[in-house]
């Protein structure tokens, strides 16, 4: 089987673990791209989300490629990626909000990775670190555990075909959605609060009904968001917006 690994360097730490599971797929024939700094790349492929798996030339897959998915897809069992949908609760919570930094990102493991390997998280670290970022977020801890969080990156450094100046942010990771209460709401604040302080806008990918990438449209559009337009169809998958905040001045 043909695999093809479009990657955004180790922005997301579930990106380590599928590279890790592509190098031992002996059977497969398989290209792993970097579309770090590859906007040219980026904008042709059309990319909006920090991995995409293609295989044989056929199938795209855009969430995390397990083991199971991939003998799945190769044994003709999976032929389609179905949209993952949560019923996203409005009833905000708040426990305690943490710079994510070097020291914090470990913290996340459990809800951002496949496997809660420490390994990964380092990756991820160091390619943050390496962007020039020192605080790459907030995370919300509630009764010892991490509920939600909210990632950022300066537009400038974005490979994904969107608006990109020295004025503006943009939020790669908005998480966790969740049935029970809205643990993002608040770091989500959090975040514009600081960032703010710096850019004139914050830029935000999502989807119309699908919990990746970020979330709704609907549920940004209550944080005040205003919707600059569809971005992409992906048949039967996602219809994905692009949706800014401006700082008021």
């Amino acid at each position: 089987m043909q695999i093809t690994f479009y990657h955004w360097g180790y922005q997301c730490p579930i990106i380590a673990e599928m590279l890790e599971l592509f190098q031992e797929a002996a059977m497969d024939d398989v290209t792993c791209i970097d579309i770090t700094c590859q906007e040219k790349l980026a904008f042709e492929k059309q990319l909006y989300y920090p991995f995409l798996t293609i295989f044989n030339q056929q199938l795209h897959w855009y969430g995390p490629v397990t083991a199971a998915v991939l003998k799945g897809v190769r044994d003709g069992a999976i032929t389609r990626e179905k949209p993952y949908v949560i019923e996203q609760s409005y009833e905000e919570k708040r426990g305690e909000l943490l710079p994510l930094t070097s020291e914090t990102l470990a913290l996340t493991a459990k809800g951002c990775t496949l496997c809660a390997d420490c390994a990964q998280m380092k990756k991820k670290s160091d390619f943050l670190s390496s962007c020039g970022l020192t605080t790459f977020g907030f995370i919300h801890q509630l009764e010892g555990q991490i509920v939600g969080g909210v990632e950022w990156m300066p537009s400038l450094q974005v490979p994904y075909p969107i608006p990109k100046d020295a004025h503006t942010a943009f939020l790669t990771c908005v998480y966790h959605s969740s049935e029970e209460a809205d643990y993002k709401a608040w770091p989500l604040q959090c975040m514009e609060k600081e960032l703010f302080k710096t850019y004139r806008r914050i830029l935000v990918i999502c989807d119309e009904e699908s919990t990746f990438p970020n979330g709704t449209k609907d549920w940004f559009e209550r944080q005040g968001y205003c919707d600059l337009g569809l971005i992409q169809v992906l048949d039967g998958y996602a219809r994905l917006h692009l949706l800014e905040k401006k700082r008021s001045e």
